[in-house]
């Protein structure tokens, strides 16, 4: 019985700093935001006073501090994530406070976390400026359907263009390919 206070005791801590740490990396940023406001030069020297800081980092600092990106996205990675930022932070706070519906296999909807989402569901719920709603989920699906079912269109090694014959790549002609050329240039 110990051992569970003790960690229900060191989750509690862990979530407080945590939380603490997430409102002062938020208040950094929009000073880090206000500063290169006031003085475009100072981003040089934001980035030469903390070497540790990884160049890409200050842009996700800025977008934070100017509210343009929800600043729980600063650490998130993958494709969920970079379609997030695309979108305006509300419905960025949305989709991470509340997750995202998803047209399933069978037809209903479910609501997944973002972090969840496999890339095909990423693909499946995000364009590029809004999350898809369920009926257009479904006519993007129908869409990737029907692109597999389609045949695919086979190229010819060559091309008969203003009477000349173009040949696209080494190939072996018999001679009746000639002649049928020679017909189709003549036209």
């Amino acid at each position: 019985m110990t051992a569970g206070l003790a960690a229900k005791s060191s989750i509690e801590r862990f979530g407080d700093l945590f939380k603490r740490g997430i409102e002062h990396i938020h208040e950094a940023a929009t000073v880090y935001a206000d500063a290169v406001d006031a003085d475009p030069d100072l981003i040089n020297a934001f980035k030469e006073a903390f070497p540790g800081i990884p160049h890409g980092a200050w842009s996700g600092f800025e977008a934070v501090g100017r509210g343009w990106i929800d600043r729980r996205l600063l650490w998130g990675g993958g494709k969920a994530s970079a379609a997030l930022k695309r979108l305006p932070i509300s419905q960025q706070s949305s989709a991470l406070n509340s997750g995202v519906e998803i047209l399933s296999s069978d037809g209903s909807a479910l609501t997944v976390k973002v972090e969840d989402l496999s890339k095909a569901q990423t693909m499946q719920v995000f364009t590029g400026n809004h999350i898809r709603t369920l009926s257009e989920q479904r006519a993007w699906i129908e869409d990737r359907r029907q692109a597999k079912s389609d045949p695919p269109v086979l190229l010819l090694p060559y091309e008969i263009k203003r009477g000349k014959v173009i040949v696209r790549q080494p190939t072996t002609f018999t001679k009746r390919d000639l002649v049928r050329m020679l017909l189709e240039v003549e036209k």
